[in-house]
């Protein structure tokens, strides 16, 4: 990659509850113990004597291949191993932030996992999820909850999995929040010493590194899932039924791998277990903290039995 010839290093790592061997340095990912051996193995291949023109899918034995432009194609396969074919030049930092999100997405699905586009925090033991579009205030409501006292669950990709008794758990992510410079600066931060998640010019997004003292290294309950949105009113309501259901489907994260995992099974689970609740807030600081306090004060019976309360907030 950056067009320098690859040496090859193992490093291991832990995230999702998996155990991480990769060739490819990870510096997002705290480090693991090597005596038990990998879940999952990342490798690296030749670069790429010529890009792809299009983003594309392809389905191959035993997993698939996600090809993107200007940043390579990745091989997933099993549920327990990914190898990546750079294009030549690729920045690192690209090449991680798509590994770490939808190709990651995609095998946390063949290993009959549900990924979530979220961001979650633990709030009185049990993970609470932010779903949304990119500039919902996802990263933004984490973070306000983080500089709160809260550990955070994880970033950008949330991955439940199902005990026997139908409730869902979360698995510890990614221990770091994606912000806009707007949002980072609201916060009371600089971007000095962060690095931008993506390497072009024109984005001003930035990563932000907790400490792993703050991190959630362990499952959690899910308790409630927030679907943000815009708009000029504060207010949430509760989904049920198909509704609740399709705004799960809205943000399954590596979509390309759906239905080799939990699937429609997984999702009507979530949907069934866990209250889900959708509402718009206004841009600002103002907004964020209003809905920090809300969910802050705020709890919601589960909507079936269930080891613990869940947080929640107050509908309509």
């Amino acid at each position: 990659m950056n067009g320098q010839p690859i040496v090859p290093c193992v490093h291991h790592y832990s995230v999702f509850g998996l155990n991480v061997r990769s060739s490819v340095p990870l510096p997002e990912l705290f480090p693991a113990a090597q005596g038990k051996g990998p879940d999952v193995t990342i490798s690296i291949g030749p670069e790429l004597e010529a890009d792809d023109p299009v983003p594309a899918v392809t389905d191959t034995d035993g997993g698939i291949i996600i090809s993107i432009p200007e940043i390579g194609r990745f091989r997933i396969s099993g549920g327990n191993e990914i190898s990546i074919e750079p294009v030549a030049g690729v920045p690192d930092r690209n090449l991680r932030l798509y590994l770490l999100g939808s190709v990651f997405g995609a095998l946390l699905h063949q290993r009959g996992l549900l990924p979530l586009h979220a961001n979650a925090v633990e709030i009185d033991g049990r993970a609470v999820a932010f779903m949304g579009e990119s500039g919902a205030g996802k990263s933004t409501l984490a973070t306000w909850f983080h500089d709160r006292g809260h550990r955070v669950v994880a970033d950008d990709v949330c991955a439940i999995h199902f005990l026997d008794d139908g409730q869902p758990y979360t698995l510890p992510g990614l221990p770091r929040f994606r912000l806009w410079q707007q949002a980072l600066e609201a916060s009371g931060r600089t971007t000095k010493g962060l690095a931008r998640s993506y390497t072009t010019e024109h984005f001003d997004k930035f990563d932000l590194p907790v400490a792993e003292s703050t991190a959630v290294s362990s499952e959690l309950p899910l308790g409630a899932i927030y679907v943000l949105g815009r708009g000029d009113e504060l207010a949430f309501r509760r989904l049920q039924g198909v509704e609740a259901a399709e705004a799960v489907i809205a943000m399954v994260a590596g979509a390309v791998g759906f239905g080799a995992g939990s699937g429609a099974a997984g999702i009507v689970g979530v949907a069934v277990a866990v209250c889900v609740l959708s509402g718009k807030r206004s841009a600002g600081a103002a907004a964020v903290c209003w809905i920090g306090r809300m969910i802050s004060r705020t709890t919601v019976r589960p909507r079936r039995k269930s080891r613990s309360r869940a947080p929640g907030a107050s509908v309509r």
